[in-house]
C-alpha cells in the first residue's frame, strides 16, 4: 500500500506485529526544491579552499625543489671555476713547475704553491719529450666547493717559456 508521500507498507511473518509490518517511506516524491542557496554558497567556499590549498601546496614543493636545484649548480660551477683557476695557474708557470717523473702515470706535486688556494689541487702526468716541442704534461687540476662538489680539469701542457704554449691556440691544443 502506498501513502500520499510515497511511503510503502510491507506486510511479511513474523513473531510480533512490528517485525510483520514494516514501512519503507521513498520521501522523494515529497520532497520540494529549496528556496535559499545559503548551504551552496558555504560548498563551494570550501571547495575553492581546498583547490587553492593545493595549489599553495604545489607552488612550495615546485619552490623547494628548485632551490636545492640552483644550490647544486652554484655549487658545481664554483667547483668548475677553481678547477679553470688552476689550470690557468699551471699555464702561468709553465711546464718547469712539475718536476720529470714516470711518464704517463698521475703524480701529486710534493708540495702545492703556497699562492694557490686550498680548494684547488695540481696533479700532473709527464708525458716525456716530444723534438722540436719540448716536454708535455697532463695537468689535472681538481677544484672543489663549499658545497661539497668536486671537478677535474685534464689540460695538456707544451713546455717552452712559462706562460707561453706554442702555436697558434692559446691552451696549446
Amino acid at each position: 500500500m502506498r501513502n500520499r508521500c510515497g511511503c510503502l507498507t510491507v506486510s511479511g511473518e513474523g513473531k510480533n506485529e512490528g517485525e510483520r509490518k514494516r514501512q519503507s517511506c521513498f520521501w522523494l516524491s515529497c520532497l520540494r526544491p529549496v528556496k535559499n542557496d545559503e548551504g551552496f554558497v558555504l560548498i563551494i567556499a570550501l571547495v575553492m579552499l581546498v583547490l587553492l590549498t593545493f595549489l599553495g601546496i604545489a607552488a612550495l614543493t615546485t619552490t623547494t625543489t628548485e632551490i636545492l636545484i640552483s644550490g647544486s649548480d652554484r655549487s658545481y660551477k664554483q667547483a668548475f671555476y677553481n678547477a679553470d683557476a688552476g689550470i690557468s695557474y699551471a699555464v702561468e708557470a709553465g711546464v718547469s713547475m712539475f718536476p720529470s717523473g714516470p711518464v704517463g702515470t698521475v703524480t701529486n706535486l710534493a708540495s702545492q704553491p703556497a699562492d694557490l688556494p686550498s680548494d684547488i689541487l695540481l696533479q700532473y702526468a709527464d708525458q716525456g719529450t716530444v723534438a722540436g716541442v719540448g716536454r708535455m704534461v697532463d695537468v689535472h687540476s681538481t677544484g672543489t666547493s663549499g658545497g661539497g662538489a668536486t671537478t677535474t680539469i685534464i689540460a695538456g701542457l707544451i713546455g717552452t717559456v712559462a706562460g707561453q704554449q706554442p702555436g697558434s691556440d692559446p691552451l696549446g691544443y
